[in-house]
């Protein structure tokens, strides 16, 4: 975890492996400040711990953002890491039992996340009764939800344009998902690599924060903050196609690896696009994936900050803008 990262939480964790590799753990992780609180009407003094983080005199840090928490879900999770003996175990239900287990750690606004979580969850499954139980809770005591899903297929008919509903896969139990036009052209705008790959069939998981409407006569919510990520065919998140290329290739190869994912970290900081697992030593993988001028510099600042702390041949990469079709990938270090 980068340094940056330490200050959006109370405490870290350690972890306990099961049969099924999931990650556990007995110590909570309190999330310290949501950009936009759980409840909905919160006190003055949970207002302004939800704004900013305290660091230092004078300095503060931005409130999380829903991204940053979908990242701390997804590496809690340990769905950012791959094994070859998971081939065939990660499914939707993995996913979501994963999610769950790791949102009962999670502390947001003095209650577990795991209260206000919607997700994903087929017709008349236990999930959408789980769902409507949480939707009916948040409504009582007055508070926002947090729902994660995959989104539903693209469909050129239905999702072209403004949407003014969120597609989801499996929304039952969720109530119906409205999305204001200035969140959808916010969301489109930071999210625009992540929307053409959801066109183009990749799948997309969409974390969404909504605001339940009471008295309808029917379910309703209202979507009041959306950010998305692109996952690989094993929920690996994946930042370009370029990384999924290589994700790919990892996963052909037989390989163990893990996906750092930057949270709320400062862009200065420097993440490696892959871990392997496999070579006895920590073994940073990156893909230089674009010839800018801003992106040759940063490349220049990672290339030097990698052979300091790994040496020359103790880091790999791979430079997808010289060549895009992928005809020179380097092969990857062998196993240990």
């Amino acid at each position: 975890m980068g340094a940056g990262l330490r200050g959006v939480f109370l405490s870290e964790v350690s972890p306990v492996w099961l049969e099924e590799r999931m990650f556990i753990s007995t110590i909570a992780i309190v999330v310290r400040a949501l950009a936009r609180g759980i409840r909905v009407q919160a006190p003055r003094s949970e207002e302004s711990e939800s704004t900013s983080v305290t660091r230092s005199p004078g300095k503060s840090k931005p409130a999380m953002t829903l991204l940053g928490l979908l990242h701390l879900l997804w590496s809690e999770s340990r769905l950012s890491t791959w094994y070859p003996a998971m081939e065939g175990k990660r499914n939707s239900g993995i996913v979501n039992y994963a999610l769950l287990q790791a949102a009962e750690r999670v502390a947001a606004s003095r209650m577990k996340l795991s209260e206000v979580l919607l997700l994903a969850a087929q017709k008349d499954s236990k999930g959408a009764v789980r769902n409507q139980a949480i939707v009916k809770s948040a409504i009582t005591r007055d508070l926002r939800l947090v729902a994660i899903s995959p989104l539903a297929r693209y469909n050129p008919e239905r999702h072209s344009g403004d949407i003014s509903r969120l597609p989801l896969a499996g929304p039952f139990g969720m109530p119906m998902l409205n999305l204001p036009p200035a969140v959808w052209v916010t969301a489109a705008r930071r999210f625009e690599r992540e929307l053409s790959a959801w066109k183009r069939g990749s799948r997309v998981i969409a974390i969404a924060q909504v605001t339940p409407r009471k008295g309808e006569s029917f379910s309703q919510a209202d979507v009041v903050e959306l950010a998305l990520m692109q996952v690989s065919e094993r929920w690996i998140p994946v930042d370009s196609d370029y990384e999924g290329v290589i994700e790919a290739k990892l996963h052909a190869a037989g390989r163990s690896f893990d996906k750092p994912l930057r949270y709320d970290a400062d862009e200065s900081e420097v993440f490696p696009d892959f871990w392997l697992l496999d070579t006895g030593k920590d073994y940073p993988l990156e893909v230089f994936g674009m010839s800018t001028p801003a992106y040759l510099e940063r490349k220049a600042v990672k290339t030097a900050w990698y052979n300091r702390e790994y040496g020359g041949a103790g880091w790999w990469s791979w430079n997808a803008a010289a060549d895009p079709k992928g005809k020179n990938i380097p092969p990857f270090p062998a196993k240990s």
